[in-house]
């Protein structure tokens, strides 16, 4: 996946020149609804993720496209497999969980973007902050034996970034669909662990997948 994301960016950039010499600029915004899968490090304790972003962005080269990207996604706990994760670690019993994980990212972004002839595609880094609430509350069933798992709700903040690409596609005027996939590297953070049986199991966040479709709005510059 990252070898695609990769690859579509190289070839972005090496668009001809003299396309992008006659290009205009834009400035404008954009938003819309996402989808966020974990495939990193404890990806199976998650339940998709579902949110909304958005931002404004402004061409400072024909082919140069910076941006200022905010969003709120919000995961679910999957018991499941955490329970089953401790079991594997020698704990008895199940896992239930109540609470998730939301996230806040505030993200800078440099697009290589096409010239704007129809259909224009892109490549994209992005950098920036991820901010976390969680809300986690749960408690470990052993038979008649129940142990509770204190509440924990905090606020944290990780460093991540992003590659991409993406398509945006003309509808009306200035109105235009963006659809776009990005791979995101957030640093590891414990935000939840769970204690039995002498056996521990924690979650961490870690790298997603982000399916965004959404509308844009580009005025000339």
């Amino acid at each position: 996946m990252r070898s695609v994301l990769i690859l579509a960016v190289v070839l972005t950039l090496t668009l001809g020149r003299e396309s992008f010499a006659q290009s205009q600029q834009f400035y404008g915004f954009e938003g819309g609804p996402v989808v966020s899968l974990a495939v990193g490090k404890d990806a199976s304790f998650y339940n998709p993720g579902f949110g909304v972003q958005g931002g404004a962005f402004y061409d400072i080269e024909p082919n140069i496209r910076l941006a200022f990207v905010l969003g709120i996604y919000r995961y679910g706990l999957d018991a499941e497999a955490i329970t089953r994760q401790y079991q594997l670690q020698g704990g008895t019993g199940t896992v239930t969980v109540d609470g998730g994980l939301t996230a806040f990212p505030i993200m800078v972004s440099i697009r290589l973007i096409s010239p704007p002839r129809g259909m224009r595609f892109y490549g994209d880094l992005e950098v920036g902050v991820f901010t976390y609430w969680t809300r986690v509350s749960g408690s470990i069933v052993d038979g008649s034996l129940v142990t509770p798992v204190p509440e924990r709700s905090e606020f944290r903040s990780e460093p991540g970034g992003s590659l991409g690409v993406g398509v945006v596609v003309p509808v009306q005027g200035d109105f235009s669909l963006d659809a776009g996939i990005r791979y995101t590297f957030i640093r590891d953070s414990e935000y939840a662990s769970y204690t039995g049986s002498g056996t521990t199991v924690s979650v961490t966040t870690s790298q997603v997948i982000t399916f965004a479709l959404g509308v844009s709005y580009a005025i000339p510059l």
